[in-house]
């Protein structure tokens, strides 16, 4: 390869990077609004090594030069210089002559813009200017796009599918789109596993980097332990540039206070009711008060209420107590918020069909009127679609999922028991444990009556430690028998077993019950433990489950039931009903 050669290809990989698409002069296309066009015509018979495009017209000239050659030598200055002055009377241009000029040899690239106030002349510049950064620093420009932000959206690059699972690709592609088709809200589907995170993650990197329209992103999650996984996600997170981590350009942080927002960080990352503290000033105690334990239970929103397949369970749980459905009164807004509504300019709802219905629509609305909404849920309902306008840019099914080699399908095993089939009694003057649900103390008492329960009580109003023990009996026994039969029967190596719960007590009682069924000596406190609200730091529990070996049986009733990655985790095991089929596929994912 000539060394022109190799100047030019290394300036084409600059220009690419940062944010231009690099074409042939017969490859022009009105689709995007940043453009480097290789050897344009100009007048006398001359070419412009390059000719920076932007929204059609053109803005700059890039004279390129082998790397053995000086820039700042005074003819190669005065020869781009000219060709500043020789564009065709039938090119769109902003301003004649051109306002840019760029010397560049694959090694050094030098800079002068005539609008620059504190350079007349030439600076080396370590890399290209962005196309937005041209937008800013050309009056014509930023006047005209300042009466349409809508249209920065075209200086998106062309999004390259390195990287990138097919249906990632498909996503941003789609939401982009719609960016461009000026949407203000906008729902991805994408099935658990496929990724969320990850897309949200190169989303926001592409328009803070390429655009100005959006600045400070709000990425709302579900539960503090979900903001810390977000976190870690947009920390780890490596630009495409290659240059520097994300959150070392931009900054990435969890919000918890007002003062942050005068902060250059661009990303911040909270629950809807952290968020609702800082807007009203109410502490998170008082917002609890308000939002007492959110539920987890969508049979109010869930249009969908047939049973799922149940495996290794009995099927069902009851109403969630304290999710506020669709007639509950709504938070209004504080009469001073302490955030403007244009204190962010995308919001990204992660898992949205947990925050929309409830007590916070008032707050998403308040921000909406200036922020882009982007909707992020593996499980959406009809009530989710209204609220992005029904704009639904990528639809990436669990079924797809599992045919693309991304996620397994589940294998159902399902264990029957004479009470959760037909259910039971209690006899007169038998002894029961009774447990107040307001003081949650157990006293022993003779039942005074006979008592008829069927199979959907049990784990309910009804607990009954023998059908317990004789699921996790069964699930013993068939663990290396039925589902994993091609691994040595070691208890010490039992699969990852998740066990949803139907409650807290609901929850101390398998426990118990499992280190008695698998034989655990009384000093071993973890082989099974609880991972909910009430047990310590519910983060760090989730940490241990993930990585430590001796950690095989967790029980939970919500708190991992959606969004939580556990890669080791083989087996799910529902002892409660689930009435709820998006809250089922979200527990199966």
């Amino acid at each position: 390869m000539k060394p022109e050669e190799q100047a030019r290809e290394q300036i084409d990989k600059q220009l690419q990077k940062a944010g231009w698409l690099v074409v042939n002069r017969d490859e022009v296309s009105p689709q995007y609004a940043a453009v480097a066009v290789r050897e344009e015509l100009l007048q006398g018979n001359r070419e412009a090594d390059y000719l920076l495009l932007l929204y059609g017209k053109a803005v700059g000239i890039i004279e390129a030069k082998r790397a053995d050659i000086k820039l700042n030598a005074p003819e190669v200055i005065a020869q781009a210089e000219s060709y500043t002055h020789l564009m065709l009377p039938n090119r769109p241009c902003w301003e004649r002559p051109l306002p840019v000029v760029l010397l560049a040899n694959g090694q050094q690239i030098f800079y002068k813009n005539a609008h620059d106030p504190y350079n007349s002349g030439f600076v080396v510049k370590p890399r290209f200017p962005r196309p937005y950064d041209l937008q800013r620093q050309i009056p014509v420009i930023r006047d005209v796009i300042a009466n349409n932000p809508q249209q920065e959206f075209a200086l998106l690059p062309p999004l390259l599918p390195k990287g990138l699972r097919d249906c990632q690709y498909q996503a941003i592609s789609a939401y982009e789109d719609s960016l461009r088709s000026g949407e203000k809200r906008a729902l991805i589907v994408l099935a658990t596993g496929a990724g969320k995170t990850f897309t949200a993650c190169n989303i926001v990197y592409r328009l803070i980097s390429s655009t100005s329209v959006i600045r400070r992103v709000l990425f709302l999650v579900d539960r503090n332990n979900l903001g810390d996984a977000a976190l870690r996600a947009f920390q780890a997170f490596e630009n495409k540039d290659g240059e520097h981590p994300f959150s070392d350009s931009y900054g990435v942080e969890q919000l918890r206070s007002v003062e942050q927002l005068q902060t250059s960080n661009a990303v911040f990352i909270s629950t809807i009711q952290r968020l609702y503290s800082i807007l009203s000033g109410l502490s998170c105690s008082e917002i609890e008060s308000l939002d007492e334990g959110a539920g987890d239970d969508f049979s109010q929103l869930d249009q969908e209420n047939s049973t799922p397949e149940q495996g290794l369970s009995q099927s069902g749980s009851d109403k969630a107590k304290h999710m506020a459905t669709m007639d509950e009164p709504q938070i209004g807004l504080p009469e001073q918020p302490n955030l403007p509504c244009n204190a962010f300019d995308l919001i990204i709802i992660d898992e949205c069909h947990r925050s929309i219905y409830s007590t916070w629509r008032q707050v998403l609305d308040y921000f909406g009127q200036h922020a882009y909404m982007l909707g992020l849920t593996a499980t959406p309902i009809e009530l989710t679609k209204q609220f992005f306008h029904n704009n639904v840019v990528a639809n990436y099914t669990l079924n797809r999922s599992i045919e693309d080699g991304i996620n397994v399908p589940p294998v159902v095993y399902r264990i029957k028991t004479e009470l959760s089939e037909h259910g039971g009694q209690i006899k007169e003057g038998e002894k029961v444990h009774v447990t107040s649900n307001y003081t949650g103390k157990t006293q022993v008492k003779n039942a005074e009556t006979e008592v008829e329960f069927s199979g959907k009580d049990l784990n309910r109003s009804i607990i009954a430690p023998d059908q317990i023990r004789t699921i996790m009996q069964a699930y013993k026994e068939a663990v290396f028998r039925d589902l994993y039969p091609e691994r040595k029967a070691d208890f010490d190596s039992l699969p990852k077993t998740l066990i949803f719960a139907k409650d807290e007590r609901h929850a101390k009682e398998i426990v118990e019950i499992a280190k008695e069924v698998f034989k655990r000596p009384e000093n071993d406190q973890h082989f099974a433990q609880r991972i909910t609200y009430s047990v310590g730091n519910s983060n760090q529990l989730i940490q241990e489950f993930r990585n430590k070996k001796d950690f095989r049986i967790a029980v939970t009733v919500t708190l991992v039931a959606t969004g939580t990655d556990v890669p080791p985790l083989e087996t799910l095991m529902f002892l409660t009903d689930v009435r709820s089929n998006v809250l089922y596929q979200q527990m199966k994912g």
